[in-house]
């Protein structure tokens, strides 16, 4: 009995070792350009060792790309894609022949915003992503964001 409690209690510590590991952290800005004009940022701190992955991806990749939704609002145009602004790397697995298209240290996304009009609304979203190294993935992870614009 001894035994299947320190085999439980080493998974359960394994488990929330895992569980815990966060190596991508997000910060959210909003930047006025002119006018009615705003760039809105979303940047991931890639801890060393890790990445994450473009938005876009070669046709034989196999990793999740980075996603970028934007919830409705009638007052904000979304002009254009999101930016990715950063150090992009070109990855290439040879033994299963696929190409990916990542980021370490630092992803900026950057979205191009016109209010319709001259209010105070608000701009929410979420990001869904996944963080790898090259000897493993963390389960793809979805995280929200909201900005007030003044």
């Amino acid at each position: 009995m001894k035994q299947i409690k320190i085999i439980l209690f080493s998974f359960l510590v394994f488990s929330l070792k895992v569980f815990a590991q966060n190596p991508v952290a997000w910060a959210y800005s909003l930047i006025k350009k002119t006018g009615s004009g705003y760039d809105i940022h979303l940047t991931a701190r890639v801890q060393p060792g890790w990445h994450v992955y473009a938005q876009r991806q070669p046709r034989n990749a196999i990793p999740l790309p980075t996603r970028v939704m934007f919830s409705h609002n009638p007052l904000v145009i979304l002009e254009g894609k999101t930016k990715e602004i950063g150090n992009k790397e070109i990855h290439t697995d040879e033994i299963i022949g696929s190409t990916d298209w990542r980021y370490a240290n630092k992803l900026d996304l950057v979205q191009t915003i016109t209010l319709r009009a001259k209010v105070s609304t608000g701009i929410s979203g979420s990001i869904t992503y996944q963080a790898c190294t090259d000897e493993k993935c963390l389960a793809p992870k979805t995280v929200n964001f909201d900005l007030k614009i003044e």
